[in-house]
This record gives C-alpha cells, structure tokens and sequence, in this order.
C-alpha cells in the first residue's frame, strides 16, 4: 500500500485557516492530500498550489467522501466550528 490519502474537510477557510495549515504540513511531508471545499473559487487556488487535490462539495455531502472512503489507507481530518 502507498502512502496514505489525507482528506481535509473545510479547506477552504474558516476556522482560523487551520485546514490549511495541516495541509502546508502534509504536503511538506510529501504525503498525498484531498482538500474538501464547498466552492471552486480564488480560495481553492492556494490549496492546488500546494499540491492538493481539491474536491468541491458540503461536509454534509458525503458523495466525494464515498468514493474515497473505499480507498485503503484513507485519513479523515475534520475542522468543525461552534458558533
């Protein structure tokens, strides 16, 4: 098996950019990163910049998920906001 797919929910802001932040990280480890966000727009960019696969869909939207989440060694991080 390769190495583990990471995929980061709410990637494309919010939060305090913590998303983001692990992305910077995994990518600087060189491992592989699905980015989830809820619109392809200017916020994206950065993401694909990086090296990240970016995904469009909602948190609630468990389509793009679905499909990975048959993959082996798949990771899930999650950055959810109390208002």
């Amino acid at each position: 098996m390769g190495a583990p797919l990471y995929l980061i929910t709410g990637a494309g802001g919010g939060t305090g950019g913590v998303s983001r932040q692990v992305i910077e990280r995994l990518r600087e480890r060189g491992d592989r990163v699905r980015a989830l966000v809820q619109r392809d727009d200017a916020r994206a960019e950065p993401l694909r910049a990086l090296g990240a696969e970016v995904v469009v869909g909602v948190d609630h939207d468990h389509q793009p998920v679905r499909t990975d989440a048959r993959a082996p060694g798949l990771l899930e991080f999650s950055v959810i906001s109390a208002r």
